[in-house]
């Protein structure tokens, strides 16, 4: 509700959350919602590209600007007149470029490479970062000035895991979608259903990827699994957890000791979600059971007695 009464005034709109959150999805819905929705929606993803490569995307060049500039081009900022521009991780964005998107902004005008002459341009920018941009400035990798351009309407997106009540609506909605696509394509599909223990299930998973994740996982259980009804345990069984990125990963108490809780937690989990199986897990982890046995003691992990011979 928020956003789109934010879509109203065409203001400079900037999405921070960490990846996975749905950040593009949610600058969709802005565009649809806005006075520009019957105009073109250009993402653009600054991570992707070379310092030289995003200033000619976003900018255009002229014919001659560089080797191979055989005719003027437009950019992305000139394509998209009168409709919505999304810079997905501006804090990617080469801090010599940031002064050339100031001026998009103050003044909707560019400068194409190799050209001396500026253009106007009338577009709406939404902007989304991963990243502390305030921490970048103080490291001097952001321009103030530009940041304070951009954060006219600042909208913080919660990861997953911290609004635990989406966490169903979502997995369900997931798979009607799964559902609805895979019958189209094999006529042995079965259709399924998450019961009970899965959806508590999913509740207690971290979501490091956060929403990308819990579409990817119901995504592999719906091409995978047999069963009519799925469970805690056809979950576990096909869940592999994203890395996390270096924004969300905590070093407070050093690489060693951040690498060994990490090394805990997966031997646990793996524990846990094969019934402590060691040979099992041992296999799984491609290391051997012996390998396993002292992992298991050096970093204080309880087993089950029974499970210690298998």
């Amino acid at each position: 509700q928020k956003l789109r009464r934010a879509s109203l005034f065409e203001q400079p709109i900037l999405l921070i959350g960490e990846s996975g959150v749905g950040k593009e999805l949610l600058a969709r819905e802005i565009h649809k919602s806005s006075p520009r929705k019957g105009k073109d929606f250009f993402p653009v993803n600054c991570a992707n590209f070379s310092r030289e490569l995003i200033a000619s995307e976003l900018f255009g060049y002229t014919k001659g600007a560089f080797t191979g500039a055989d005719r003027d081009e437009k950019g992305i900022f000139e394509k998209a007149e009168g409709g919505i521009v999304f810079l997905d991780e501006i804090g990617e964005l080469d801090i010599s470029l940031q002064a050339n998107l100031l001026r998009v902004i103050q003044e909707n005008k560019i400068r194409k490479v190799g050209d001396n002459k500026e253009i106007p341009v009338n577009i709406q920018l939404i902007s989304a970062t991963n990243r502390n941009l305030h921490q970048e400035v103080n490291n001097h990798r952001f321009r103030k000035d530009l940041l304070y351009r951009l954060n006219t309407l600042t909208f913080n997106i919660p990861p997953l895991r911290e609004r635990v009540e989406d966490i169903e609506p979502l997995a369900e909605f997931f798979m009607d979608k799964y559902n609805r696509l895979f019958t189209a394509k094999a006529d042995d599909y079965v259709m399924k259903k998450l019961d009970k223990s899965a959806i508590d299930y999913l509740k207690t998973l971290k979501w490091s990827g956060n929403i990308r994740e819990l579409e990817q996982l119901i995504q592999r259980v719906a091409i995978w699994c047999d069963n009519k009804s799925i469970s805690k345990k056809d979950l576990s069984e096909y869940h592999e957890p994203e890395h996390n990125d270096e924004n969300s990963i905590d070093l407070s108490d050093g690489l060693n000791a951040y690498l060994t809780n990490l090394e805990k937690e997966i031997i646990s989990s793996y524990l846990k979600n094969h019934n402590y199986r060691q040979n099992l897990v041992a296999e799984k982890l491609k290391i051997g059971k012996d390998t396993l046995n002292k992992k298991i003691k050096r970093l204080g992990i309880i087993v089950k007695e029974e499970s210690l011979n298998e």
